[in-house]
């Protein structure tokens, strides 16, 4: 008979361990994941919305000019992409919105 084989425990490597952080802001649902990155993204390079992140904060979107990130400006991804979606995405529950739960999906405009 043969003995069950023992299960490996897969490497978690930093970069692996902010990645699920970094998912866990999003959708729930896989097909709006693409796009709610690309909302992040585009928030990060528009300057109106890092000046009101600033504003609404009082942190600064200056992160490092490396190619790795790092710890500080994973914490300050991780704030900023908070901000985005509470007030450009939506948001439900701590993640962002996937669009069916109600209409917070699409970006606000203001009023």
């Amino acid at each position: 008979m043969k003995r069950p084989s023992k299960k490996v425990r897969p490497y978690k490597s930093k970069e692996s361990t902010r990645a699920r952080k970094f998912r866990s802001l999003g959708p729930k649902q896989d097909h709006m994941v693409p796009p709610w990155i690309g909302c992040v993204r585009w928030a990060l390079t528009t300057e109106d919305f890092r000046k009101a992140f600033t504003r609404d904060t009082g942190r600064a979107m200056n992160l490092s000019h490396t190619e790795v990130l790092t710890d500080r400006d994973f914490k300050l991804l991780m704030e900023f992409t908070q901000w985005v979606n509470r007030n450009l995405w939506g948001e439900i529950d701590g993640h962002a919105s996937d669009g069916e739960e109600d209409d917070t999906c699409l970006l606000k405009t203001s009023k």
